[in-house]
């Protein structure tokens, strides 16, 4: 009815974790990010092979949007497909490595790829993240960290920038598992929708 008053409900704002908080979203499901791609973008994506070990976090982060884009994705995971949530589901296309040990898949994905880009919220690397770039420098492999402090336009720039300059085409994505740091694979994500998708 015109000139009825509507009745309004307004809820206060759900209280966001710590790390919604520093990032501005829900850690599980990622905003429409801003997108800066363009046509450069478009055709850097279009010739890249993801290559990723499948852990959570940041692998994990990596190989769903590669999945949801049709981006091709391959890599090395330990034997029995381990993840740190269990067994890895079979819809990832990784190859299973001989031994159980995550750095014999760290090596392989390193060696297997044009260059690592390694997505953190805390620059300073630890464990697995800390192996992976001694890895692809040891092996003067181009290599990327790309710290959350960056922001998501400047990380998508440099990352494409790196893309360009490295003729990269098969591209090894890495960073820390969720239990490490929990943000770290939707910050992978969100700059990930960034590049275009």
């Amino acid at each position: 009815m015109r000139g009825a008053s509507r009745r309004v409900t307004v809820r206060p704002p759900r209280e966001r974790t710590g790390a919604e908080s520093m990032i501005g979203y829900s850690i599980d499901k990622p905003p429409s990010c801003i997108r800066i791609s363009s046509w450069r973008a478009l055709a850097m994506i279009s010739g890249l092979t993801i290559v990723s070990g499948g852990q959570t976090g940041v692998d994990r982060a990596a190989l769903d949007w590669a999945l949801e884009h049709h981006v091709p994705h391959e890599g090395w995971c330990p034997a029995g497909r381990w993840a740190e949530d269990g067994r890895l589901p079979i819809r990832y296309r990784l190859r299973e490595t001989a031994s159980t040990d995550p750095a014999e898949r760290t090596a392989l994905n390193v060696q297997d790829s044009d260059g690592t880009v390694i997505f953190c919220i805390d620059p300073h690397l630890e464990a697995g993240s800390a192996l992976t770039a001694a890895l692809a420098r040891d092996a003067e492999r181009p290599l990327l960290i790309v710290p959350r402090e960056w922001g998501v336009a400047r990380a998508a720039r440099e990352i494409l920038d790196w893309i360009e300059s490295n003729h990269i085409r098969r591209l090894n994505v890495a960073g820390p598992r969720r239990s490490e740091q929990p943000e770290a694979g939707a910050w992978a994500r969100c700059v990930l929708e960034a590049l275009g998708g």
